[in-house]
């Protein structure tokens, strides 16, 4: 009986602890009043502490004191609002809000990064409880993440990891909102390359002119420019729309032209890319049959028991052809010189062609960062 006795009073007396501990938990009173800032022109600190206060408050466990409440009492008690940010000062601030926590802090530009301290006083106790330090990348337009990273980075709390790496790695999102400043990986530009067939193409390609044929090699050199537009730029990742006029022959006395559309998706770190999509050219196609000795004649019907057939001849009519091509390449890079190198194939029933082509583009000027935040 004596032992039951003796547990039910430990309970009440860890019960009596619990509930005062919570009790005192809750009515704490926090207080954020001014954030320090160094080097970050153009940019309103009484903002700046308004959106740490916004974000202090959905972490901390304490009652976060209203802006308008904090500026009423000052007023009242005839103490100006002016920033503080020792301790000492920021203890009798404490004081006259009625507020047993403040939270204070310095955020200031050290070259391309923001440097993010943080800290949280006891007033009855007369001490910083808490401290923060971190550095993020110069975004600030990020600054309400940033808050909210370092409050929750301060109070233990969990924390995105995505969310961290996009603030704090440069190469995490190139040219997106988390490095503005970075070189968006562009290849558009001039393309030069050489092109080979196979099949029946190199059968036209090397045949006699007065049988039709274009009398040349089948390895041509090839020209154009590739024209491209970004749609999707997630992290290190790419994807882009492409558009590739081109002009083969030119080396054999030939004008052979073709375009293409493709889609592809690149690595901007690493330059890799792989690319698809249809394909058109313009080709020379005449009607006529196959005789009983093997040889082609050109004619607009065919005599029985011969039928008549299409090929490649260029005593025939211009004729758009469909096909689908798919590429590879990398893109090497030089300062702000882009080097991209391709190799591709379009397949096909009657003959392949396939070739590489290279490149190069300069960029001129970086993105220009958000500078302002309003």
């Amino acid at each position: 009986m004596k032992t039951l006795q003796k547990k039910l009073k430990s309970g009440i007396i860890w019960g009596m602890v619990l509930f005062g501990s919570i009790q005192w938990s809750m009515a704490q009173r926090a207080a954020l009043v001014s954030i320090d800032l160094r080097g970050m022109a153009g940019i309103d600190s009484s903002m700046i502490a308004q959106i740490a206060r916004t974000e202090a408050s959905k972490v901390v466990s304490f009652e976060m004191m209203d802006r308008y409440d904090i500026e009423e009492i000052l007023r009242q008690k005839n103490t100006t609002n002016e920033p503080c940010y020792s301790k000492t000062c920021l203890v009798n601030q404490g004081k006259i809000l009625g507020a047993q926590i403040m939270i204070t802090g310095t955020v200031e530009r050290l070259g391309n990064k923001i440097s993010v301290n943080l800290r949280e006083i006891s007033v009855n106790e007369d001490k910083i409880t808490k401290t923060y330090v971190e550095e993020y990348l110069y975004l600030p337009s990020e600054l309400n993440r940033i808050f909210r990273v370092s409050f929750n980075s301060m109070y233990g709390k969990t924390i995105d990891g995505v969310e961290l790496k996009s603030l704090t790695d440069p190469t995490y999102l190139p040219g997106g909102s988390n490095n503005p400043e970075s070189i968006i990986l562009k290849t558009a530009g001039p393309r030069f390359g050489f092109t080979g067939f196979t099949g029946r193409a190199a059968e036209y390609i090397q045949r006699p002119k007065a049988d039709g044929g274009l009398e040349g090699i089948p390895v041509m050199f090839q020209f154009g420019y590739q024209f491209e537009k970004q749609y999707l730029n997630e992290g290190n990742f790419q994807g882009l729309l492409e558009f590739i006029p081109m002009i083969t022959g030119a080396d054999q006395g030939q004008f052979i032209p073709s375009f293409s559309l493709l889609n592809g998706f690149r690595s901007q770190k690493t330059g890799l890319e792989i690319a698809f999509g249809p394909s058109f050219s313009f080709s020379k196609v005449a009607e006529g049959y196959t005789d009983s000795s093997g040889a082609w004649k050109f004619a607009y019907f065919a005599p029985a028991p011969y039928q008549l057939e299409e090929r490649l001849d260029s005593r025939g009519t211009t004729r758009l052809n469909p096909s689908f091509i798919i590429g590879v390449g990398k893109t090497f890079k030089k300062g702000r010189m882009n080097m991209p190198v391709n190799a591709w194939v379009r397949p096909s029933k009657s003959s392949t062609q396939f070739g590489v082509s290279w490149g190069f583009n300069v960029q001129k000027a970086k993105v220009k960062a958000v500078e302002n935040f309003r």
